[in-house]
């Protein structure tokens, strides 16, 4: 994948067409490489998140970038899993609001 070199919080995913020398918007990724996650840290793709291991993103609740650690690990009573923080639980929570790595 192409990483452009851009001071930008948004990602734009393109895929070119050689023959009609044409670039085309990439709306699904997941659909666009037949997989379930996509890393947003690394760009590689995979079955399923929990199986994916990436330093750029957080192992507890997959976020980008890696949360920190407070010292403390906060219980999940829903999954059973243990998170890093407060912040770390609460995006676990909320997996679609995450923030895109760059």
């Amino acid at each position: 994948m192409f990483e452009g070199q851009v001071e930008s919080s948004k990602l734009i995913n393109l895929v070119c067409d050689d023959v009609e020398r044409h670039y085309n918007v990439i709306a699904n990724l997941t659909a666009a490489t037949a997989r379930r996650y996509v890393c947003k840290g690394c760009n590689n793709s995979c079955k399923r998140d929990v199986t994916h291991a990436c330093d750029q993103t957080c192992s507890d609740c997959m976020a980008c970038p890696r949360c920190a650690f407070s010292g403390v690990r906060i219980p999940c009573p829903e999954c059973n899993r243990y998170f890093r923080s407060r912040t770390c639980y609460d995006k676990q929570a909320a997996p679609y609001e995450q923030d895109v790595c760059m």
